[in-house]
């Protein structure tokens, strides 16, 4: 809808733990009084995780937290669990094999 097309999601690295954690930043545009474009209802979750086992499991912890979205963890084909050990190996953006 309107307000769904304003969010914003921005993923950034955690500097100590780029491997396994992230950031993630979440805001709604909105113009201001003089008509320019401001971010609105900020929110900001550091250290997230992709570890369904860490308490800060980013699916988990943002949906408790968040107003402005509700996260899914799904595969390519939609499946709502996806067996990250049966993808084999792969690589970050820091070029390191995860």
């Amino acid at each position: 809808g309107v307000v769904g097309d304003t969010i914003r999601l921005v993923v950034t690295y955690n500097r100590q733990d780029p491997e396994s954690t992230f950031n993630l930043e979440i805001f709604r545009w909105a113009k201001n009084s003089a008509g320019a474009r401001v971010k609105a209802d900020r929110e900001e979750w550091t250290a997230l995780s992709m570890d369904r086992e860490s308490p800060r499991y980013a699916k988990e912890f943002v949906n408790q937290n968040s107003k402005l979205v509700e996260l899914d963890d799904k595969d390519e084909t939609g499946s709502d669990f996806f067996d990250h050990s049966a993808v084999g190996s792969g690589h970050s953006q820091s070029g390191r094999g995860v």
